[in-house]
């Protein structure tokens, strides 16, 4: 098709792995983080125990899957911050309710500034993002997931084989069933129980952010890319 002729004419970048199958020659620019704006936090503490997703909060990206959580396990605090779909704050309030369930945020724009503001405010003991099993990102490596490597806190997430590859084969986090609560309140009770364990995990994902998941090393990448478009005798 069309989409085929284009990408034998031109170069290709992509920015997501899921895309490769499509187009086996592009460049991969990924869209991780800048690390040096993401500072890790002291240490996991032993005498608050709350859970973080950061970002779109939309039902496809687990708002009421994690707005349940404390509903079903004790001695958690669960934190969502971000944009919410509008309406949704109101709705997740009212529905899911609880002492423990802080929504953070409004219907606007959210500056990335405010999302590192959040990373700052409490020390976390895992980062959130637990996704609908029919969503459509599942094949995605999602930004957030290197931004929680990049702060020093483990993950939570659904148990897509993508998801999967990434966290449980790093040691990163543990996967969940998402439509199952014993498999979530599993997960979240086991951080909940074990900091120590916790702590670990968060410390080899800022090492392993670090060493392969930044920013910079996807530059550098594009100024390859450009240094080849620009080299003479290039077709």
């Amino acid at each position: 098709g069309l989409e085929g002729l284009a990408a034998r004419c031109f170069y290709q970048i992509i920015a997501e792995k899921c895309y490769r199958y499509r187009f086996p020659r592009a460049i991969e620019v990924l869209n991780y983080p800048i690390l040096s704006l993401i500072e890790k936090q002291p240490g996991i503490p032993e005498d608050s125990c709350r859970f973080l997703y950061t970002g779109t909060i939309v039902d496809s990206r687990g708002a009421f899957l994690h707005s349940k959580i404390p509903s079903y396990v004790s001695g958690v605090d669960v934190h969502l911050f971000g944009r919410f779909a509008p309406g949704l704050k109101d709705r997740l309030a009212q529905e899911m309710g609880h002492p423990s369930l802080h929504l953070e945020g409004t219907s606007e724009y959210m500056p990335f500034e405010e999302i590192l503001g959040t990373y700052r405010r409490h020390q976390w003991r895992a980062g959130l993002a637990i996704f609908p099993s029919d969503c459509v990102y599942g094949d995605r490596e999602l930004t957030k997931f290197f931004e929680y490597m990049a702060l020093g806190v483990p993950i939570i997430c659904s148990d897509f084989p993508a998801w999967k590859a990434l966290v449980e084969k790093l040691g990163v986090g543990i996967c969940v069933d998402p439509d199952s609560p014993e498999s979530i309140g599993e997960a979240v009770r086991f951080f909940r129980d074990h900091p120590q364990e916790a702590q670990k995990m968060g410390d080899r994902a800022y090492r392993l952010a670090h060493e392969g998941f930044s920013w910079q090393s996807q530059a550098r990448n594009l100024k390859e890319l450009y240094a080849s478009i620009l080299e003479p005798g290039q077709d």
